[in-house]
């Protein structure tokens, strides 16, 4: 009896996304909640990013469902690592749906 090899190969993907802006900004903190050093990205540039409505990406804060912090002026800052991992799992929250 002949003996069959079998060989596995197992691929690893990882994805490196650049964000660019053209609005000069001071150097933007990073995200205190993820184990990779993660800068987080203005709210104008994370709805760009996954191309949803800031009424979702709103929704996912509240609901505590992506890192972000909040400037001493006011502006939403927001980590884009949770945010693509929140949009890869497919649950956008419909506008209107009460956010469950």
């Amino acid at each position: 009896m002949k003996r069959k090899r079998i060989t596995r190969t197992t691929l690893k993907e990882h994805e490196v996304i650049v964000v660019k802006s053209l609005r000069r900004l001071p150097a933007l903190p990073r995200c205190q909640r993820c184990p990779q050093q993660v800068s987080l990205i203005t709210l104008v540039d994370a709805v760009i990013l996954v191309g949803l409505n800031s009424r979702v990406i709103h929704q996912w804060i509240e609901s505590e469902r992506i890192h972000f912090a909040e400037t001493q002026q006011g502006m939403v800052l927001v980590c884009p690592a949770s945010l693509l991992e929140q949009t890869w799992q497919g649950r956008p929250v419909a506008a209107g749906s009460g956010g469950s």
